[in-house]
């Protein structure tokens, strides 16, 4: 007889009912809940969704949203919003507030798709808040990251592997630096950073 909805703020609540097809009238206790779950998980800005029957003819929907976390640029006049795992959340006409920016990557996926490599998003969630909130820009060149880092140097990962030593070795060198930040800091190797 009921939908209830919560959680859902960039995914709208006709969004979610669509995807979770369920038919007003349908008797509760047939009702698949672990299928709408996975209907409604499908919707790009969807992490995780619960549902919950009560048999006085409730059906709860409980939504947890993905959070975006860079951009891609799509088009010129057009922007691709991703979160940590490099699923495309959605388009957007200009890029979202203080988030990064990923360059270098070969094609743009549509929404409910993630970007190729997945790593180079990942770099994100291993970064101390130190550095990953001063992060402008994820380059990927071929197989090797950098860092664009605000009012700071270039921070030179190499592979998207061991990023959370490398980001400590990286705000080590910026932290030891008396005159300025260096032009770059290429950390590789994180045991011996190098600066220049």
């Amino acid at each position: 007889e009921r939908t209830r909805l919560t959680g859902a703020q960039q995914a709208t609540p006709p969004e979610v009912r669509r995807a979770a097809g369920v038919v007003r009238g349908e008797p509760i206790l047939f009702v698949d809940t672990g299928a709408i779950e996975r209907d409604v998980e499908r919707i790009p800005r969807v992490d995780k969704a619960r549902v919950e029957r009560n048999l006085g003819g409730e059906l709860a929907i409980h939504v947890t949203e993905r959070r975006p976390a860079a951009w891609v640029r799509r088009a010129p006049d057009l922007v691709a919003v991703v979160d940590v795992r490099g699923r495309v959340l959605a388009d957007a006409a200009e890029p979202p507030g203080e988030l990064p920016e990923i360059t270098g990557l070969r094609a743009v996926p549509s929404a409910g798709r993630e970007v190729a490599p997945a790593a180079v998003p990942r770099v994100l969630a291993q970064l101390p808040p130190e550095l990953g909130l001063r992060t402008a820009r994820i380059a990927l060149d071929g197989d090797a990251v950098t860092l664009g880092v605000r009012d700071g140097p270039e921070v030179r990962l190499g592979l998207p592997q061991g990023v959370a030593a490398k980001a400590r070795a990286a705000l080590a060198v910026l932290g030891s630096t008396p005159g300025g930040p260096p032009r770059y800091i290429d950390v590789r190797v994180p045991s011996a950073p190098v600066a220049g």
